[in-house]
């Protein structure tokens, strides 16, 4: 990349940002992803039991 140029530079960046923003909103999906199979996993009432026991371990 020829960094004298700042018409790529720009552009460059531009590309940057949005691939930045692409991977904001693929994190906050997986975090909701995530939430809510936590919440269905505690709502599990085997896998509710096993959790309180490994906790008393």
């Amino acid at each position: 990349m020829n960094t004298d140029d700042p018409k790529k530079i720009e552009e460059t960046v531009g590309k940057l940002r949005k691939v930045s923003h692409q991977f904001d909103a693929l994190n906050f999906s997986l975090d909701v992803f995530l939430s809510e199979i936590d919440e269905e996993i505690r709502k599990n009432s085997i896998v509710a039991l096993r959790l309180q026991a490994n906790r008393s371990v």
